[in-house]
C-alpha cells in the first residue's frame, strides 16, 4: 500500500452485489451511474466496508471477521486494486464530488413560529412569552401562530382574549386557528382545491374518526397555513431555553444511524434542574441547515464533515440532485415525549455507558421520563427518527401530511419523509429544549411489544418507497398514497395477513440488531440480557399469537371485532389524504395570497 493509501480512507462504493459468471462480479454504483467488475471474492470486502477506514484498518476489520490472510500479499493488493478502480471510494473524492454542486441562494428565514395546543392555556402563554423573550433577545421579529384544538368554545375565547393581549403588550403579531376558523377554512379550501372530497378535508383537520388524539389534524393546518414558507414549529409545553451536551463538538456529521442522538438520564426533575439552561439564537440555529443543500451545508462548515456513522447507502443519497434538509429538530431536556422506554434495550456509546453503568441507573431509566437527549454537533440524518416537538419546517417542499389522529403522528410523519421525499433529509441541532408538561410523568415500566397504528402505517409506508429514480416529491407522494389506498382496500383477511408479515418482519429485524448487540458486549451486563432476552420472548409470542394483530390504542377505543376494520379505513383515508395533498396545498396557498389564511390576526 502506498503513502497516500495510509492517510487517505475508503467506504464500499453500494452494498448492492451481482454475479457475473467467470468468478467476477458486477458492484452497481448509482451514485456515478457505473457498474463496476472485481473478483468474486471481493464480495466479503465490500460487505464489511460499510465505514470509512484506511486500507490498513480495512485489513483489519476484515482478519477481525476471519478472513484468512496467507501473507502473500494478495488481501493488500486486492484492497489497492478495489480503491483504484473506485469499489471502494475515497472520502477525499466524494467530498470533491459533493461540493462540485453549485452554490444556491440562501433559503428565505423563518417567517413563523408555530405551536398547536389544546386545554393547556397557561402552558401555551409560558411557551410564547418565552419564545418572545428569545426573539426580542436577538432582535427577531417573526409572526407567532397558535392552532388550538380546544374543543370549548369558551376556553377557545379565552385562550384568544390571552394572546392578543400578549400581543399587544409585547408589541408582536399573534394570529389565531380554533374550531370556527378551521371550519370556515375548510369550506373555502373545498371550493378551490377542484373537487377533492370533503370527507377527505375533514380527516385532514378533524377528527371524523372521533379516536384518540388530533395532534396531527392540528400540525396539518399548520403545514397548510404556511405552505411556501419556512416556520418553527412547537409543543406549547416547550419553553424556549436550551441545554447542549458537555461534550459538545464543532463541525458537520452526516449519520446514518437509526437515532443519532445522544441520551443522558436523570433520576428525577431535580437532576435535569441542575442542568444548565443558556439563551440561544434558536431561529438563527434552524436557518443554518433548514432547507440548504448538503454541498452548502458542507461549504459552511468548512468543506469537511464527519463521515463515521455514514453508509454507502447515504452517500449516494448525498449526490442525488437536489438533496437538502427539509427539516430540522432539536433535543429535548426534561420529558423525553418518548411513548416508551425500550429504545433503551439498543443503546450504544456513551449512552449505553451511562444507562448501564449499573443495575440501578438501568431500573431508573426504565421508569423516568426525565433525559438530556440531542446530537452533540450539527447532524444531516438519512434516518426517519423525528419528533415534532420543536422543529423547523422547510414548507416550499411538498411535505407529507401527518396522520391527523391517534398518537405517534410525528414519527409515521418522519417515516413519510425518509421514504417519500428524498433527497430530503432531517438535520438535528446540538440544543435542547427544555420540555415541561403540566404533570409529572413516569414510564409504567412495560415492555410494549403490540405495535400502535402509526408503527404499523410506517412499516406500509417504507415498504411503499418509490423507486430512487423517482425524484419527483409530489409524485414521491401520490405512489405512496395509491398504495395506501390499496392496501386499505385489501380483504379483511388479506389485510391481517400483511399487518401480519410487516409486523414479523420488524420484529425479526429488531431482534437480529439485539443478538447482535449481545454478541458485541458478550452478554453484558446479566440485567440488560435480562431484559433483551425477555422482550425477544416476548415479541416471538406477539407475532406467532393465534389472535389478530390488532393496534393497541385502536383496541382501547373500539370493540375488538370492529377494530381491525377501523385500522383498515383510517389506512385507507390517509392514502385518499396523501392523494390529496398537492391539490390542498395549492388551494391553501391561493387562499393565503388572498389575504384568507387559516389562523386570523389578533
Amino acid at each position: 500500500m502506498d503513502g497516500k493509501d495510509d492517510t487517505e480512507q475508503y467506504i464500499a462504493a453500494s452494498g448492492r452485489l451481482h454475479y457475473a459468471g467467470g468468478g467476477r462480479m458486477w458492484i452497481v454504483d448509482s451514485a456515478r451511474g457505473r457498474v463496476l467488475e472485481a473478483p468474486e471474492e471481493a464480495g466479503p470486502i465490500l460487505k464489511v466496508a460499510d465505514r470509512f477506514r484506511t486500507l490498513r484498518e480495512h485489513r483489519g476489520a476484515l482478519l477481525e471477521a476471519g478472513w484468512q490472510d496467507d501473507g502473500s500479499g494478495t488481501l493488500d493488493a486486492l484492497l489497492s486494486s478495489l480503491a483504484r478502480s473506485g469499489a471502494l471510494r475515497a472520502r477525499s473524492e466524494l467530498l470533491r464530488r459533493i461540493q462540485e454542486a453549485p452554490s444556491e441562494p440562501p433559503p428565505p428565514p423563518i417567517s413563523a413560529i408555530t405551536w398547536i395546543t389544546r386545554d393547556r392555556p397557561e402552558l401555551l402563554r409560558r411557551s410564547v412569552e418565552s419564545a418572545i423573550t428569545n426573539l426580542r433577545l436577538y432582535g427577531r421579529r417573526v409572526e407567532l401562530r397558535v392552532y388550538d384544538d380546544t374543543a370549548d368554545s369558551r376556553a377557545r375565547q379565552a385562550t384568544r382574549a390571552m394572546l392578543a393581549e400578549l400581543g399587544r403588550r409585547e408589541g408582536f403579531a399573534v394570529f389565531y386557528a380554533g374550531l370556527e376558523e378551521k371550519r370556515k377554512f375548510a369550506v373555502a379550501l373545498r371550493a378551490r382545491s377542484g373537487g377533492v372530497a370533503a370527507e377527505t378535508i375533514e380527516f385532514a383537520l378533524f377528527n371524523p374518526f372521533n379516536i384518540g388524539s388530533t395532534h396531527g389534524a392540528n400540525a396539518n393546518a399548520v403545514l397548510l397555513d404556511a405552505c411556501g414558507q419556512l416556520v418553527v414549529h412547537a409543543d406549547d409545553d416547550t419553553v424556549f431555553r436550551f441545554a447542549s451536551l458537555p461534550e459538545a463538538e464543532g463541525g458537520l456529521r452526516l449519520s446514518a444511524a437509526a437515532d443519532p442522538t445522544q441520551v443522558r438520564f436523570f433520576a428525577g426533575a431535580q437532576e435535569r434542574e441542575a442542568v444548565e439552561l443558556r439563551n440561544v439564537d434558536i431561529l438563527a440555529a434552524h436557518e443554518s441547515l433548514l432547507g440548504r443543500s448538503v454541498a452548502d451545508c458542507l461549504r459552511r462548515e468548512g468543506g469537511d464533515a464527519d463521515f463515521d456513522e455514514a453508509t454507502p447507502e447515504m452517500l449516494a443519497l448525498l449526490q442525488t440532485r437536489g438533496a437538502r434538509v427539509a427539516a430540522t429538530m432539536v433535543g429535548v431536556c426534561g420529558d423525553s415525549g418518548m411513548g416508551s422506554p425500550l429504545f433503551i434495550l439498543w443503546l450504544s456509546g456513551c449512552s449505553r455507558e451511562l444507562a448501564l453503568q449499573s443495575e440501578r441507573t438501568y431500573r431508573d431509566a426504565f421508569h423516568t421520563r426525565e433525559v438530556l437527549r440531542l446530537a452533540d454537533r450539527p447532524t444531516l440524518s438519512s434516518s426517519a427518527f423525528f419528533m415534532t416537538m420543536h422543529c423547523g419546517l422547510d414548507n416550499r417542499q411538498v411535505l407529507p401530511p401527518l396522520l391527523p389522529v391517534l398518537r405517534n403522528a410525528d414519527g409515521l410523519f418522519g417515516q413519510a419523509l425518509s421514504a417519500g421525499f428524498p433527497p430530503g433529509l432531517i438535520a438535528h441541532l446540538p440544543e435542547a429544549v427544555l420540555h415541561l408538561p403540566g404533570e409529572q410523568r413516569v414510564f409504567s415500566g412495560q415492555q410494549r411489544v403490540q405495535p400502535r397504528l402509526a408503527d404499523l402505517l410506517m412499516l406500509l409506508v417504507r415498504s411503499l418507497a418509490p423507486a430512487p429514480w423517482m425524484p419527483d416529491a409530489e409524485q414521491r407522494l401520490l405512489a405512496i398514497g395509491r398504495g395506501l389506498v390499496q392496501a386499505g382496500r385489501l380483504r379483511p383477511a388479506q389485510f391481517a395477513a400483511l399487518m401480519r408479515e410487516q409486523w414479523a418482519s420488524e420484529m425479526s429485524r429488531h431482534i437480529m440488531a439485539l443478538e447482535r448487540l449481545l454478541d458485541r458486549f458478550d452478554q453484558k451486563p446479566a440485567f440488560w440480557v435480562q431484559g433483551v432476552e425477555a422482550w425477544i420472548e416476548e415479541a416471538r409470542r406477539n407475532v406467532t399469537a393465534a389472535e389478530a394483530l390488532e393496534p393497541t390504542d385502536l383496541a382501547a377505543q373500539a370493540a375488538a371485532p370492529e377494530t381491525p376494520a377501523l385500522a383498515q379505513r383510517v389506512l385507507r383515508t390517509y392514502g385518499e389524504l396523501m392523494l390529496a395533498w398537492p391539490a390542498l396545498r395549492a388551494a391553501s396557498a391561493v387562499l393565503h395570497s388572498s389575504g384568507a389564511s387559516l389562523a386570523r390576526p389578533l
